[in-house]
């Protein structure tokens, strides 16, 4: 007889994958060339091993399983499997466009600037954020436009790049009005930048700023600068004057100094002497006022010799009022006035005439001989009148023995006026 021995192969195969995998994406690609080794042993001998993907696969940015199968040709098969990460770790390529210059549009302060920002990657394509972005209302200035390339993965790129808005137009600038005249140049300045109206688009406060050429005929020229440096002017036309300046007064009365009451003056004519000048020329000549209490006379105006030196005159008479008069002079440009003062010590009650001293001529013109004569007052004629003054002068020979006086302050009162002179104490008179 005989019969079969059959032995059957139930045993599976021993298969081993390896640990999970992790790798960086091929530079410039999306994947990554993975090789790796499954083993696979078997009590019959070998078993064969299919993976699936296969060893030296182009795996995908990602995570990939890999399932792996071990057959031992006898029917038995094991499996096991594992992971193969491909990570993109390349960031995105991002190109920002060169620095933009553009003009603000026109009536405002800022421009609608558009532009690209373009990204490429190696896993396709990457989204692009720009801040401020693509069609904003750029300011006048400079503002940097920050971009970002995001690809997805964790990945970025910046760049960047200046936007920069220009202020081409000037400020407005609308002049108004100022006065005729000035005492000096800054207050004429201040006054021309006060009238002057600025508004500009873009700078909330623009720089005003004056100029000025003349004086006498002067022209202020106010400019408005914004901080772009556009500016607009306007002018003024004014007169810029220091008031009259006086020099040298005098005043004279019979060759005695009577301004300030250096001498005392009396009846007869006051020459007044008065140098005045302006540095853009006087409004003709100085006025002269002479005020005593409620009463005010004027000095007449007799010439202008030398040339800046103006000559007064001023008659004293028995009604001129006694007393301290106030004598003032004013002198006028065409913008403004300047004055000045002196006093006068007025005593007009005065006797004048002439004596002639019996026999005596003088020798000499120049000067002329002088002799000294005393006068009294008497309140009347005759040896028994009262003598109210006595006065004691040098007098000057007119002609020949004939002398000129003017005695001053004669009291009230006095009817009688006797001479003598001190040489003989004689009325040789």
């Amino acid at each position: 007889c005989s019969f079969t021995v059959t032995v059957v192969d139930n045993q599976p195969p021993a298969i081993t994958c390896p640990a999970n995998i992790t790798v960086n994406a091929a530079p410039g690609v999306c994947t990554s060339n993975v090789t790796f080794t499954v083993t696979a042993t078997d009590n019959c001998g070998s078993a064969s091993v299919v993976s699936v993907p296969a060893s030296g696969f182009a795996f995908p940015v990602g995570t990939t399983t890999v399932n792996s199968t071990a057959d031992d040709g006898h029917g038995n098969t094991s499996q096991c499997s594992f992971t193969v990460t491909v990570v993109d770790n390349q960031p995105p390529a991002i190109t920002c466009p060169a620095n933009i210059t553009v003009n603000a549009a026109d009536g405002g302060c800022t421009s609608n600037v558009t532009f690209s920002v373009t990204a490429t990657d190696n896993c396709g394509s990457a989204s692009v954020v720009s801040v401020p972005a693509s069609g904003f209302a750029f300011p006048v200035g400079s503002t940097t436009v920050n971009s970002t390339a995001n690809d997805g993965h964790g990945n970025t790129s910046q760049c960047s790049f200046m936007v920069t808005v220009l202020d081409i137009t000037p400020p407005s600038v609308i002049a108004g009005t100022i006065a005729a005249c000035y005492t000096n140049q800054a207050a004429a300045e201040a006054a021309a930048k006060a009238a002057t109206t600025v508004h500009d688009l873009c700078d909330t406060n623009p720089s005003v700023t004056a100029s000025t050429v003349g004086s006498c005929s002067a022209t202020i020229t106010v400019t408005a600068t914004d901080a772009s440096g556009n500016y607009a002017s306007v002018q003024y036309h004014t007169q810029i004057m220091s008031p009259p300046v006086f020099g040298t007064i005098t005043a004279i009365q019979n060759a005695a100094n009577v301004k300030d009451c250096h001498a005392t003056t009396v009846q007869g004519t006051v020459n007044i002497s008065v140098q005045a000048s302006d540095a853009c020329g006087l409004l003709g000549q100085p006025g002269i006022s002479l005020v005593n209490g409620l009463v005010t006379e004027t000095a007449t105006f007799d010439s202008d010799s030398p040339t800046g030196t103006f000559n007064y005159h001023w008659n004293v008479t028995p009604a001129t009022s006694n007393g301290t008069w106030t004598v003032t002079i004013t002198a006028s440009d065409s913008c403004q006035s300047a004055s000045t003062s002196f006093n006068l010590c007025m005593n007009s009650a005065q006797l004048s005439g002439q004596v002639q001293l019996e026999g005596f001529v003088g020798t000499g013109t120049i000067p002329l001989h002088t002799r000294t004569v005393t006068f009294v007052a008497t309140d009347g004629p005759g040896t028994n009148a009262n003598v109210l003054k006595i006065w004691t002068v040098a007098l000057s020979n007119v002609s020949g023995d004939t002398f000129a006086y003017t005695l001053s302050d004669a009291p009230a009162g006095t009817l009688g006026l006797s001479a003598k002179t001190d040489w003989t104490l004689r009325s040789k008179v």
